[in-house]
């Protein structure tokens, strides 16, 4: 052995490797051990956003992947107020200083940056995670949530895909009752939150006149989140 691999044997498992080496891997049989096939238990959370990705694409939809970093610009466009969410200490960029808190700012950039591209209607969704303030423990806690939005599409349309998807998922006594205050990005008077019996779901409705003229959308846009 060269004088500069003294240190390259510290575990049993290096030291195998060198005999292999010396013996020739080509001598070696091209066959695996055999291992105890162990069953895993299936993923419930993964079951079920599968389910959704595979109906909201029966339905129309584009899955959009976005970055999980996005700028405190994309937050006041959305009307969204950037303090509560995760600053990176090094940011690379300023359009990465961020770990989003919420998906509607990314999908609107997603269709203004189609705007006059794409004929609509446009129907997209993002099913990924947000990153919440730092529990006990210190660590950002991460979300699963599901996003969409349809651009060109009438109200009864929109709400109609929403209603479609949520029976496939077998969610019982759906209601959309109107939001007492539309924050953030929600239309006054066209923002309702959505139950399954009395557990609150999300929110569907029409996005401010001002937060459409920020990402330069033309028509109705409606999302869910």
């Amino acid at each position: 052995m060269p004088t500069w691999r003294l240190h390259d044997i510290g575990i049993p498992e290096d030291l195998a490797e060198e005999v292999a080496r010396v013996y020739g891997y080509f001598r070696l049989e091209s066959k695996l051990p055999v291992t105890a096939n162990l069953s895993v238990p299936a993923n419930p959370l993964l079951h079920w956003e599968y389910q959704a990705k595979k109906n909201l694409a029966d339905l129309g939809f584009t899955e959009i992947f976005n970055y999980s970093l996005v700028s405190r610009e994309i937050f006041k466009k959305a009307n969204l107020d950037p303090d509560p969410s995760i600053a990176l200490t090094n940011p690379l960029t300023s359009e990465f200083e961020y770990m989003r808190r919420s998906l509607i700012p990314s999908l609107l950039m997603d269709l203004g940056n189609n705007q006059g591209k794409v004929d609509l209607p446009i129907r997209i969704f993002e099913l990924s995670n947000i990153y919440l303030p730092a529990d006990s423990a210190g660590l950002p806690e991460e979300r699963s949530i599901l996003t969409t939005a349809t651009q060109g599409i009438d109200y009864r349309r929109s709400k109609g895909y929403l209603e479609t998807l949520l029976a496939s998922l077998h969610l019982p006594n759906i209601s959309f009752i109107p939001a007492e205050e539309s924050l953030g990005p929600w239309q006054p008077n066209q923002t309702a939150e959505v139950y399954s019996d009395k557990h609150f779901i999300g929110v569907f409705g029409a996005i401010k006149p001002g937060v459409k003229e920020a990402f330069k959308l033309n028509g109705e846009v409606y999302l869910a989140n």
